[in-house]
């Protein structure tokens, strides 16, 4: 049966404030602090990618999809232009190869 350990948590106005690049070490690695923690406003939050927005989290990535647009118009045209030029001549080869052509008709 687990003993019961009574241990009072620390107040948040006793530990010390944090600023980016802090480094805190502890035995099994280190705490890194990129940013300082965001003031707490009543305005809401702007911006076309914010999704969702609540107490606990802000859910980014809803809004215009134009990371996947752009991925999509520019990644198809390199991908098939890369199939063409690279792949399908090593395919038609290895078929020929495998065919029994010559190097003349491969």
């Amino acid at each position: 049966m687990p003993t019961k350990i009574d241990v009072s948590p620390t107040p948040s106005h006793l530990e010390p404030s944090r600023n980016a690049g802090d480094v805190e070490l502890f035995p099994s690695g280190r705490i890194t602090y990129l940013a300082p923690l965001p003031l707490p406003t009543a305005l809401p939050p702007h911006g076309p990618h914010i999704g969702e927005f609540n107490e606990v989290f802000m859910d980014f990535g809803l809004g215009s999809p134009e990371v996947f647009s752009w991925q999509v118009i520019l990644g198809l045209p390199f991908s098939g232009t890369f199939m063409v030029v690279f792949l399908f001549p090593l395919f038609t080869g290895f078929l020929g190869v495998i065919f029994g052509y010559g190097w003349e008709d491969i």
